[in-house]
């Protein structure tokens, strides 16, 4: 039934002037120059995406850019090097909807950022901003104050080599889950069933077995990370003043997953913080006899709160959010970079193919040889040993880094930031990035840049090009998969570069190793080509249909 509308509402001055100020204001809102876009008049910088004869130069080129950021990082590079004939290492604007903002400098710029302190380039402020989380988070404090990257620097750092009998166990477990024991060949989903293996082991270092295979737990957690990131992704795509309108009411359902894992979690934590207070209690100088501290993720955090003295700390639902915040922050990056790596074995070419894994078959056995008493057990000494392994996990890494643009930092410095190279004044809230999709692929740095090739980096660092100076005065480890550099922005660089990539990088070379001593492994179809990345937005991620064919060894 139609409802009748009186047409003279619409014609009153009231409701005529509330609309003609809206038309007005985004009007005003997309034709107004950002602090950003004055650069380009400012220095004449050229702007990515800009087409000429563009009304709006700046808003267009965020919309072009979006849909297809790889061409946009390739147009950043050669306009970089190209738009002025006096100046080829020259910072350009690089506008993409949901990322504003961007102001990209030149490569030789990389160690200016990376030295920069947080009062002038911020990483956790760009991180915090890209997260949205003052909107999505339940608890915007777990990552306002973010202990738990010191924890992860100094506690997981130590422990590493104690949690590698974990780490295999339950490693052997979730491969059995996920790729079964038949000997017979079966198609699998690369991504789902490896985002699973990596859920499993990395949740055996945060909660300890056998609470990391809690199903609910697991599901709880995968809820989070999508909603999370999907909330965050659209909020970002919002006019900014309609961002705090709209938040509340989208972030609902996130909002309930959230507390929903820490309901989950509750009980455990509830239950560790018993045994703390236990263990510190003393009566008549003695203490009550408890069951030993579990050494992971969890139980360290929970140390570290209660030393603070501060009840937020340590609450359950502070100790849970916690958990889910480092989980968020290493799951999907680990999951795909273990996808790669096998998507980029499998589609290898079959003589190539077979070559691949042969070697890292005898490397593995060689490495397991020399450092366990039985030859077959996994330890941290043999991981590190394991050179070609490793190579082969920073080659992958480099051509399918989810991180596209480097060393992302927002501008915080109160009168902006001169740079030294550019030469040009970064407004305060501008976030500045440096090449790395492009530097992963410069000629100049790698022979062969498009080019799979997996013991690139095993061989002697002599042999080696890139990173500066003389490739014979780099240390062996300057080449490993977790170091950092110039030349190799997957971890970040310098003092915000990630805190657990030790970490990380044994357990992809230990997740890895495992499934190639006790797998199989080949293409959907011989033949076919490897399924091609996918781009969202900035991200470059891996084809989410992609499969592989695997059974199981049977020697």
């Amino acid at each position: 039934m139609e409802l009748p509308i009186d047409s003279d509402i619409l014609l009153r001055p009231v409701i005529l002037a509330l609309v003609a100020f809206l038309i007005s204001y985004i009007a005003f809102y997309i034709s107004k120059p950002s602090p950003v876009s004055q650069l380009s008049k400012a220095y004449k910088l050229p702007i990515v995406g800009a087409r000429e004869g563009d009304w709006f130069p700046y808003t267009q080129a965020r919309w072009r850019n979006f849909f297809n950021f790889q061409s946009a990082l390739l147009e950043a590079e050669r306009l970089s090097r190209t738009a002025d004939p006096n100046n080829p290492h020259q910072a350009v604007l690089l506008p993409v909807l949901g990322t504003p903002n961007l102001v990209q400098l030149p490569q030789l710029e990389i160690q200016f950022v990376a030295e920069q302190p947080q009062s002038n380039l911020s990483a956790h402020d760009h991180a915090t901003g890209r997260l949205q989380i003052e909107n999505t988070l339940s608890d915007p404090r777990l990552l306002r104050n973010p202990v738990h990257n010191r924890i992860i620097s100094t506690s997981l750092g130590g422990q590493t080599g104690n949690l590698v009998p974990d780490l295999v166990e339950e490693t052997a477990s979730v491969f059995q889950d996920q790729w079964g024991t038949s000997n017979d060949f079966n198609e699998v989903n690369a991504l789902n069933t490896l985002r699973q293996v990596v859920a499993r082991t990395t949740y055996r270092v945060f909660l300890s077995a056998p609470l990391c295979r809690d199903h609910r737990i697991q599901e709880a957690a995968m809820a989070v990370f999508d909603g999370l990131g999907l909330i965050a992704e659209f909020l970002n795509l919002l006019w900014d003043p309609i961002v705090p309108l709209l938040a509340p009411l989208i972030t609902i359902p996130v909002k309930r997953k959230f507390r929903h894992f820490q309901n989950l979690l509750a009980p455990e934590v509830m239950r560790r913080l018993e045994e703390y207070d236990a263990r510190h209690q003393t009566t008549n100088l003695k203490k009550k006899d408890t069951e030993p501290e579990q050494n992971d993720f969890l139980q360290w955090n929970l140390n570290h709160a209660k030393a603070s003295g501060d009840p937020y700390m340590y609450s359950p639902s502070t100790l849970a959010g916690r958990i889910l915040i480092v989980a968020f922050a290493g799951v999907h990056t680990t999951t795909f970079a273990i996808t790669h790596a096998v998507l980029d074995i499998a589609y290898s070419q079959t003589p190539i193919r077979s070559q691949i894994i042969s070697e890292l078959r005898e490397e593995i056995t060689t490495c397991l040889n020399t450092h366990s008493s039985d030859g077959a057990t996994f330890t941290k000494q043999a991981l590190t040993s394991m050179l070609k392994l490793d190579s082969l996990l920073r080659e992958s890494t480099r051509l399918n880094s989810l991180i596209t643009i480097g060393l992302a930092r927002k501008c915080t410095a109160p009168n902006g930031l001169t740079t030294p190279y550019s030469k040009i004044t970064v407004p305060k809230g501008a976030t500045v990035t440096v090449p790395a999709y492009t530097a992963f692929r410069s000629p100049e740095l790698y022979d062969n840049p498009d080019e799979f090739q997996p013991f690139r980096f095993a061989v002697a660092p002599c042999q080696q090009r890139g990173g500066g100076g003389d490739e014979k005065e780099r240390p062996p480890g300057s080449k490993a998969f977790a170091s950092t550099g110039p030349d190799y922005l997957a971890f970040g660089y310098g003092k915000t570069a990630c805190p657990g990539r030790f970490f990380v990088a044994n357990e992809l070379k230990l997740v890895l190793a495992y499934m190639l001593m006790n797998y199989d492994i080949e293409p959907a179809v011989e033949g076919m080509e490897r399924p091609k990345n996918r781009w969202y937005g900035i991200n470059m991620i891996p084809d989410l249909s992609a499969t592989v064919r695997i059974r199981r060894r049977s020697e």
